[in-house]
């Protein structure tokens, strides 16, 4: 059992936190393998890599297992997925649980809500990243000028701080990459704020946001199509899909 609890998850933003390399029992992994639907299995054999497919089928696993529980049904591989024209896996129906996952270098995680479009990254802060270059080149002037002359730690500090965010925000909005990194950026103090160029008529106050330290390994972002204020609450569970999930305590970054 999951142990989701209620069923009606309110004003919370659900997370479910899966390290691969707890899950090793091959048996359990052909079980998950039994969930996936025509498409998914499809592309889990295109994989050549097994470490691939290992975080593949278990990102796709988590998702079914978590929101099976929440609408009730005994089956997670009865679900259908449907995908808007970006490609951003959603469920069908009349005001069905908004959902959003996202994997690292071995760590998978899902974000749910009740009705609010909702987009979570999630990114392992030790790969080698070209950080100021990445900035300059990708994200708006305002932004890239907030990386001069910092250390190097700094630097990749909040380097992932505004990389997770814009693709926490890309992923609530529903493009993806589709939307250049340098048409919306980020100002972040004690508080989080998002602006927007002309070439996007979005409002900031349409969206709230969140950010974690996972561990010392991973910062995780969350973005809720909601005006800030509105007291929606962060959970966060850690655990094995079909197996126990255990409340977990996540650093946040700043006050919200």
């Amino acid at each position: 059992m999951l142990n989701v609890g209620s069923k009606n998850i309110g004003k919370s933003i659900q997370l479910w936190l899966v390290h691969e390399r707890e899950i090793s029992d091959q048996s359990l992994l052909d079980q998950y393998l039994v969930f996936l639907g025509d498409r998914e299995k499809a592309r889990y054999e295109r994989l050549k890599l097994p470490g691939d497919k290992k975080q593949f089928l278990i990102t796709q696993v988590l998702a079914r297992t978590v929101l099976a529980e929440l609408l009730g049904m005994d089956d997670p591989g009865a679900i259908r997925f449907e995908r808007n024209p970006y490609g951003k896996p959603y469920l069908p129906g009349n005001n069905p649980p908004q959902f959003n996952l996202t994997n690292s270098n071995g760590l998978v995680a899902l974000a749910v809500t009740t009705d609010r479009e909702v987009g979570i990254d999630v990114e392992y802060v030790k790969r080698k990243a070209a950080c100021l270059q990445l900035a300059r080149r990708y994200f708006t002037p305002e932004e890239a000028v907030t990386f001069e002359d910092l250390e190097e730690n700094e630097l990749r500090d909040r380097f992932f701080d505004f990389w997770t965010l814009k693709e926490a925000w890309l992923k609530a909005y529903g493009t993806g990459l589709r939307t250049p990194l340098d048409t919306f950026g980020f100002t972040i103090t004690d508080s989080i704020e998002i602006s927007f160029t002309d070439r996007l008529q979005e409002s900031p106050q349409d969206w709230s946001f969140w950010q974690f330290d996972v561990d010392e390994n991973y910062r995780l972002s969350l973005c809720l199509g909601e005006a800030p204020g509105n007291d929606y609450v962060v959970t966060a569970r850690e655990g094995i899909p079909l197996e126990e999930f255990k409340t977990r305590t996540l650093q946040q970054r700043r006050p919200h």
